[in-house]
This record gives C-alpha cells, structure tokens and sequence, in this order.
C-alpha cells in the first residue's frame, strides 16, 4: 500500500522511508531500511564515457541541484545558512544510536545514526547544503556534522545521550564556511574555518579549537605563539597530533593560471613543533595538487594522501611522521575513500586499475588494497565489478569495514554495506545512505546484517 507523505501528499512506495516528492522523513520512524543484493556477483561495467558521466552527474545533483550557495538566512548574526529555510531541523531522539552514522535519504541532506539491525533514525536534516563531514567525539558522546556548501558551511554538534543539537559558532571569528574538523578530545574539536567566502584557489582556514562546554573558539598555534593556519585537518586518538594542508605564495602567471606553494603538515602539540612532510606546487586551474585530504593514522605515526590532477586519475602515497615514505604512490583511477585499522598499523584504500578492464569497458573492478606500515606490503583484500566506492570506515574493533557505493542507476545516494576485514563478500547493509562513520568502541557482527 502507498505511504502518502504528510508534507506535500505524493504517495510513496511502502517501504520508502523519505518522501520522494519533497524528501520529508515518512511516518513511522525509525524503519528498517531495505536491503538491495550483495555485492559479489557479476555487473553491468559502464563504459569510461558513461562513467565520468555519472560522476559528474552526481557531483552536480549533490552540489548544486539540491543544495544552493545563495539564500539570506543567519543564525543570530553570526554564521550565514546556505538558504533562506531553516538551516537544520532536528529531531531529537531520547538516546542517538551508537552503532553506525551516516548521510541518508535520496540527496543524503540528513544525518541519521544506523543501528546494528539496520534500522535508520534521522536526527537532522540540512536544508542549504550537503552534508561534507560526520565525525564522533573518542567518547562517542557527541557527534559532529559539518554541512553546506564550498562556500557557505557549518558545524554542528549532536549530544549522543540526548540528541540535543547545538552549532558550533562565534562573532569572533566569524567563520563563514567550515572546510574540515577532527577530535582532539571528548570536547575538543579542531576546525578549519574560512572566515572569508574560499574559493578554489588554495585559501587557508584559521585552525581553530572549539570547547564544547564553554562554547568558545582558540587558536591553535605553533611554538612561537602564532596562530596557524592551513585546510584538511585530521588528528590522532589522543590529539596529541594533527596533519593539516597550508598554502602560500600564491600566484597568477602570464597565462592568468593560479598556483600556490602547497605543504602538507605534521603538528606535535605538546612541543608545538611543526614537521614538514613534503611540499608541492598546486595548480588551482587544473585542480593539480599533491597533498588532497591527508589522513593522519590513529597513532599518529603515518599520514595517507592522495595525489589530485584530473577528473578521474589519482595516486595514493603513505608516509611517516618524519615525512619518510612508506608507501611509494600507488596509481588508480576514479578514487573514493580511505580509512585506517584502528591500530594505526594498516590503512584501506580503493580505486579502479589503470590497465582497461577486461571486457574492453575501459574500466575494472573496485579494488580495496590495504598497506601495511609493519610490512610495507600492499595487498589486495577485494575487488566488487559494477561497484564505485564513495567513502570507507573501519571499525573500531578492527573486524568490519563499513564502504558505501553510488547507485549509478538513478545517479543518487547508493547502498552502505559491511565487509569483513579480511576481505571478501560484502553484505549490503542499508539503502540509501553514503558517509558511513563508526561509533567508537562498537564491536559490529555481520551475522546482524539483514540478508546474513
């Protein structure tokens, strides 16, 4: 029987969880999601042209289709919302589900947390822009979501025992848009925060400390008491390191093509000292730059990044704290997340081969290879045909690997699935849903999984 949505009366197939008209949650929440196949089997493999297609597609639905850069909404003066609407509306539940969080629903404008059954509870939806970044305090008491546009972004922060929901902003500074955040503790969270309009051409963030509790912003400084600047922020566990991007001596040449020097960072905040891990100069106009979303490791002992140069090739590269390589760059195409074993020791990445596919496509399988530090070996864990990944998480007990793929029949937010970490079959796990984040201290099983 037909779900008739209570917002604007489109019927709704019976086990749609969101409207497809408007995109309101229906009734009866939490639902179980439905659970598409596995994973596993043979595929239609889209050829290069209808891939890059799709990519595209998909990158313009997500970022401007649905959610707009303009709009005059605020909140109280300080930080502008991406539009005129209400920038969140939140939904508060007595207690938030510590399992899984995730970006669901068709345009995946809600942050929902993801119980071991599979059953999906939306907390929060974002009406002027799309949700960019979900991360859980090392406590897992609180749940930071950033969401917005390039342009036009905020943070906010989500009590894990209460749902109550509170965003992160100041009038001084007034951040306009956030580019990154990471934990440095249960109520710490660093943010790169632009507090101009960035634009793509290697703007730095203020690095800012936001204490939960008190509200407040700190810079976050070096040894000389400057304050620091920089995008792409990630920590260790404990905080007691960060990575980060900064970019200077910008420049325009004679050709009007922008570029910048780029340097990928290494903070020690308890000497305050900085180590410079490799340096690189970027060229905006070409999106050529060398140090793309680093991801420091869990110990803090070895950063991942990728290598940014055109719309669907990239190469991977592992180094140490020292800036000493680990992993010499592992080329691939169309790339999608990474994520590291909660020990610091190994870290997922996935891709496409460079070589065609077999079948003359021009495109392979998804490949999930994971580097080992102690070994420095690369492997192999799995490959999915007709699959393309978006985002990896691993578990924190080291056993499951949450990844998420774009469902590339109705260019919209794909299917979530587990996949043991030893590789294998991957069981599809919830429609509908990208960003998969892992609670901390969450011991997953598979054998929960719908269809297992």
């Amino acid at each position: 029987m037909a779900r008739a949505c209570q917002g604007c009366g489109r019927s709704n197939d019976d086990d749609a969880s969101f409207c497809q008209g408007c995109g309101a949650p229906l009734a009866e929440a939490p639902v179980r999601a439905a659970v598409p196949p596995d994973v596993g089997g043979h595929s239609r493999i889209w050829i290069v042209a209808i891939v890059v297609a799709v990519i595209v597609a998909i990158v313009a639905v997500a970022a401007t289709a649905y959610f707009t850069d303009g709009g005059g909404g605020t909140n109280a003066g300080l930080s502008p919302a991406p539009s005129a609407e209400p920038t969140v509306a939140v939904s508060p539940a007595p207690e938030v589900e510590r399992y899984l969080a995730g970006a669901v629903g068709p345009r995946a404008d809600r942050l929902a947390t993801i119980s071991a059954d599979g059953a999906v509870t939306p907390i929060g939806r974002f009406s002027g822009g799309q949700i960019r970044q979900i991360a859980y305090s090392p406590d897992g008491a609180r749940l930071a979501c950033v969401a917005g546009t390039l342009r036009r972004s905020e943070l906010w922060v989500y009590e894990t025992s209460s749902g109550a929901a509170k965003q992160a902003t100041a009038a001084a500074p007034r951040v306009v848009a956030v580019d990154s955040v990471a934990w440095l503790s249960p109520t710490e969270l660093l943010m790169a925060g632009h507090t101009e309009k960035p634009e793509a051409t290697g703007q730095n963030g203020a690095l800012l400390v936001y204490d939960v509790g008190s509200g407040e912003f700190s810079p976050l400084s070096d040894a000389a008491g400057v304050p620091l600047r920089g995008v792409a922020v990630s920590a260790s566990r404990d905080g007691g390191r960060v990575a980060f991007v900064t970019y200077t001596d910008a420049r325009t040449d004679e050709q009007g093509m922008a570029s910048a020097t780029e340097r990928l960072q290494l903070l020690d905040r308890a000497t305050r000292q900085i180590t410079q891990l490799g340096e690189n100069e970027a060229f905006f106009d070409v999106d050529a730059r060398a140090f793309d979303e680093p991801l420091l490791s869990p110990d803090g002992e070895a950063v991942i990044y990728r290598r940014a140069g055109s719309d669907v090739g990239t190469s991977y590269t592992v180094v140490d704290a020292d800036g000493a390589r680990l992993m010499a760059a592992k080329e691939a195409t169309f790339p999608a997340g990474y994520a590291w074993h909660p020990d610091g020791t190994r870290v997922v990445f996935t891709g496409h081969p460079v070589k065609p596919g077999a079948d003359g496509s021009g495109v392979g399988p998804a490949v999930f290879w994971v580097f080992d530090t102690s070994t420095r070996q690369t492997q192999v864990l799995a490959r999915q045909d007709g699959a393309m990944v978006q985002d990896l998480s691993w578990s924190p007990d080291g056993e499951t690997i949450a990844w998420a793929g774009y469902d590339q029949d109705h260019f919209r937010t794909g299917t979530l699935y587990l996949m043991p970490s030893t590789g294998g079959r991957s069981r599809a796990f919830v429609k509908q849903a990208i960003s998969p984040v892992w609670a901390p201290d969450t011991a997953p099983s598979l054998v929960t999984a719908p269809g297992s």
